[in-house]
């Protein structure tokens, strides 16, 4: 009898060594999807990020050489963005980036959870070094100034993986920081003018149309930013 009550507990010890090894096997799976899922979704918001930013330039391009309109009359505005950009009743459709006579595209915020939910930065007003002709570095002149279009406060991770994706190098595994001023978002929305106050300047950003940079002083270090060249001159 005290030999089958042993047994038996034998048997109860080890089914639940068994369910509780079960039980730790399915929890790591569980965390180990949930992390592959969330790299997955950021992977496919910033391929979504990219597009949209190549979208843009593309029906920039349009307007300017499609329908000849001047690179200082192309705009941005639109009823969900700053006022600042223009009053979008009032101008010509044609000039118009958000209006289906213009660039033909339609107006959309980046993807829920890229940034802290800033709206895109439409300015004429930051140089690129060594892109277009900026090519000794952004030296002041207002011809070497940049169409550029910039998404503010996108997350550190979201910054690195942006370069990855478009061979940037992220020194250390952080994003290269700006040294030049890259832009103001209080001022210098486009509005037809092209003046040269900022530059984006890095050794990795170097010549590149479209990066992710850490801020050097305006904007802020610690903060993360992408850009694209929209028009480069």
């Amino acid at each position: 009898m005290n030999y089958s009550r042993g047994n038996i507990l034998f048997i109860i010890l080890i089914a639940i060594a068994l369910f509780g090894a079960l039980s730790f096997a399915v929890s790591q799976s569980k965390t180990g999807t949930a992390k592959n899922m969330s790299g997955e979704k950021i992977t496919i918001k910033i391929d979504q990020l990219l597009e949209y930013a190549q979208n843009v330039r593309s029906a920039v391009n349009f307007i300017y050489t499609h329908n000849n309109i001047s690179e200082s009359d192309i705009r941005f505005a639109h009823p969900e963005l700053d006022a600042a950009y223009g009053d979008y009743t009032a101008l010509n459709s044609e000039q118009m980036v958000f209006d289906p006579s213009g660039g033909g595209i339609d107006y959309k915020p980046a993807p829920t959870g890229i940034n802290d939910g800033s709206d895109w930065f439409f300015t004429g007003s930051t140089c690129v070094t060594y892109v277009g002709t900026g090519m000794t570095g952004c030296t002041g002149f207002n011809n070497q100034v940049e169409l550029l279009m910039i998404l503010p406060n996108v997350s550190e991770e979201v910054c690195i993986a942006i370069n990855k994706k478009l061979g940037i190098d992220n020194p250390a595994d952080v994003p290269p920081q700006d040294v030049g001023g890259a832009y103001d978002i209080t001022a210098h929305h486009f509005n037809g003018t092209f003046t040269a106050i900022n530059r984006i300047d890095s050794t990795e950003t170097d010549g590149k149309l479209a990066g992710c940079f850490e801020g050097g002083g305006s904007p802020a270090a610690g903060t993360y930013h992408f850009y694209q060249v929209l028009l480069e001159r």
